[in-house]
């Protein structure tokens, strides 16, 4: 007998029903008792042809699930079934590009489910999201004069505004300042992320602070904290590329064909309470590069304390940016900030 051939919109479609069938036997708790066989008889397909789409069962329930939750509410809707709780968690090793943790929580990606979830839940009691909590507090002015400001940012505070209304350092410092002023953030911090920041207050200054940037003269300390009791060696180079998942800004993976580069050197500052304190140097300077870098199996494996996104929720992100060197853009003098870490 001569061997179906597919065209790619068929393959799609029959990838499309493998994956449908499996969330609906996981909602009827039937898909521990589905072998593949059961379940390439439902979609009409044989067993070597499933396998052109999935190496195992597991892959293909990883991948039924994820970003899955807008159809696992429309079933429960279709079905005339209320939700009552819904959470989305990680089972297994992680992938390797992703950082993800066995058993860890996650919440929906921001591209695709997060709106059509939003609009899916409206009606029901549903609690507050932890993501958009407070704003940090006040914003510290380390030094200031006619051309640059250097801040004490407080975790939870953003860089530059963003899509949410919450307040930003430029939304601070524009209005302390007054008079048309417009602050002109130099480099940025995660809004998790505390420390220093260093802000330009024209195009020209501006200019010129980024050009030490991009030249990497510019030398940053972080001090971070991090899950884990030991870290061996105690002192290297981690060079990761990375770049941002398109279906879950701001999460970054790991990507060695199309990622950009990112170097960061490490030391251990002390090893304490099943947790290390890490002193941290990045050479480049890519969205999240320390939180992936310390989160990554080929990194240090240890993610840092309160990531969210990468290890496990806590008070707070425990990354503060400690120091900063740079040389003034008006007068070329050596400037030289420093803030302690508040953990």
């Amino acid at each position: 007998m001569a061997r179906k051939t597919y065209s790619e919109h068929e393959r799609e479609q029959v990838r499309e029903a493998l994956l449908t069938t499996a969330l609906q036997c996981i909602v009827d708790r039937g898909l521990i008792h589905s072998s593949i066989e059961v379940l390439c008889r439902k979609v009409g397909i044989s067993k070597s042809f499933f396998y052109t789409f999935f190496a195992s069962k597991e892959e293909l329930v990883l991948e039924a699930l994820r970003y899955q939750q807008p159809k696992l509410l429309q079933y429960a809707y279709s079905h005339a079934l209320r939700p009552l709780c819904m959470a989305e968690f990680w089972w297994g090793e992680s992938p390797r590009a992703e950082v993800r943790r066995h058993l860890n929580y996650y919440p929906a990606c921001r591209g695709k489910c997060l709106p059509i979830l939003k609009h899916m839940l409206q009606g029901l009691d549903v609690d507050p999201d932890p993501l958009e909590g407070d704003d940090g507090g006040r914003l510290q002015t380390i030094y200031e004069d006619g051309h640059i400001a250097v801040v004490d940012k407080p975790a939870g505070m953003l860089s530059v505004p963003g899509r949410t209304g919450r307040r930003s350092v430029a939304d601070v410092l524009r209005m302390k300042w007054g008079d048309g002023a417009e602050p002109l953030v130099a480099h940025r911090l995660d809004m998790d992320t505390s420390g220093l920041l260093v802000v330009a207050k024209s195009p020209g200054d501006l200019r010129l602070l980024q050009r030490q940037f991009e030249g990497r003269s510019v030398k940053k300390r972080y001090i971070a904290l991090v899950d884990a009791p030991h870290i061996s060696p105690p002192e290297g180079r981690i060079s990761l590329p990375l770049r941002p998942d398109p279906l879950d800004r701001p999460r970054q993976v790991v990507d060695r064909q199309q990622g950009r580069e990112a170097v960061t050197y490490y030391r251990v500052m002390a090893e304490r309470g099943g947790r290390v304190r890490l002193e941290l140097h990045p050479l480049t300077g890519r969205t999240h590069q320390l939180r992936v870098h310390c989160a990554h199996p080929d990194g240090l494996n240890a993610p840092i304390v309160g990531d969210a996104l990468y290890g496990q929720r806590a008070e707070r992100l425990c990354l503060h940016a400690e120091s900063i060197e740079f040389c003034h853009p008006a007068t070329g003098q050596a400037m030289n900030f420093r803030s302690e870490a508040p953990f």
